[in-house]
């Protein structure tokens, strides 16, 4: 599965992931086994009734006040796949979604995330990173022959 989130910013400004302070307004989560899900809290002028993105991606909604529901239900699904694929998930991804369910008061004990010193995994599965992976200098020359060097 690969996971994507976007939270609240300031113009120009990047959320600390330590921190955690801004509100996920959504999360996006697509398995190898046709599973395509976005959960998203509503702000003000979301159309409920719109879903332009195609007919097998199911979009679900939160008010504002359900934050905490809405990260805890994207746990569940991750929980159900023993691979998570980000993309600077090391960076952000998982440790904004670490911190911010630690932040809500979500217990570890529903957390799927395990975090490291520079890096994230799942307490039952394997992440990979693909910014990290893909930056490494070794996999650019070995396994795609120098064509991705200037990544």
């Amino acid at each position: 599965m690969s996971i994507d989130i976007e939270v609240e910013a300031e113009i120009g400004r990047i959320p600390d992931p330590k921190i955690a302070e801004k509100k996920v307004t959504a999360i996006g989560l697509k398995g190898t086994d046709g599973f395509d899900q976005i959960f998203v809290l509503r702000t003000e002028g979301t159309d409920v009734g719109t879903n332009e993105l195609g007919q097998n991606i199911k979009i679900a909604f939160y008010d504002q006040s359900k934050e905490k529901e809405m990260i805890l239900d994207a746990f569940k699904i991750i929980e159900e796949f023993p691979f998570v694929v980000t993309y600077n998930g090391d960076e952000f991804d998982l440790p904004y979604l670490f911190n911010r369910a630690e932040r809500l008061g979500i217990k570890n004990e529903n957390n799927p995330l395990y975090m490291m010193k520079d890096s994230a995994t799942l307490k039952h599965g394997v992440h990979l990173d693909l910014y990290r992976t893909l930056s490494n200098r070794s996999f650019q020359i070995y396994a795609f022959s120098q064509k991705y060097t200037d990544f």
